[in-house]
C-alpha cells in the first residue's frame, strides 16, 4: 500500500485491541531510528567470505575496538552456533561487550526484527 502524508488526514485511527474508533489522524509523530552500518572483513576465514554466519567474535572486536558505535551493537542471530550465544571461533556474546564496552543485542534473521531492535523493542540480550 502507498499513500502520502497528507493521505493520512483522512485515515480513521482504530484500536487493535477492542475495535474502538479514535477518530481522524490530525497529527504524526514520527521516530526515525538512527544508526550505522559497519562492514567487517574476515580475517578468520579469509576475506573471500563475506556471509555473516561466518563472522568471528574476534573479527568483530578486532574491527570494531575504538570505534564511536554508539549506545549498542547489533548483530545476527546467525553470527552465532545454534541456539547459543558463543560465536565460531569460541568467543562468547559477553567477551564482546566486555571488550567493547557496549550491549550486544542478537537480532533474529527478518526485517521485521530488525527494525523492532532499532525502536528498542524486545529482541535477544545475553546480559
Amino acid at each position: 500500500m502507498q499513500f502520502r502524508f497528507r493521505d493520512l488526514r483522512r485515515k480513521e485511527v482504530i484500536n487493535i485491541n477492542d475495535g474502538c474508533r479514535l477518530g481522524l489522524v490530525a497529527d504524526l509523530d514520527l521516530r526515525a531510528p538512527e544508526g550505522q552500518v559497519i562492514a567487517i572483513e574476515n580475517d578468520f576465514f579469509g576475506h573471500t567470505v563475506d556471509v555473516a554466519g561466518l563472522v568471528t567474535g574476534g573479527d568483530l572486536i578486532a574491527q570494531l575496538r575504538g570505534r564511536d558505535l554508539g549506545e549498542r551493537l547489533l548483530i545476527p542471530v546467525n553470527m552465532l552456533r545454534h541456539g547459543g550465544d558463543v560465536f565460531l571461533d569460541d568467543v562468547r556474546v559477553s567477551g564482546v561487550e566486555r571488550e567493547l564496552g557496549l550491549p550486544v543485542t542478537v537480532v533474529d534473521q527478518d526485517g521485521f526484527d530488525l527494525l523492532d531492535a532499532m525502536l528498542g523493542r524486545s529482541n535477544h540480550s545475553f546480559s
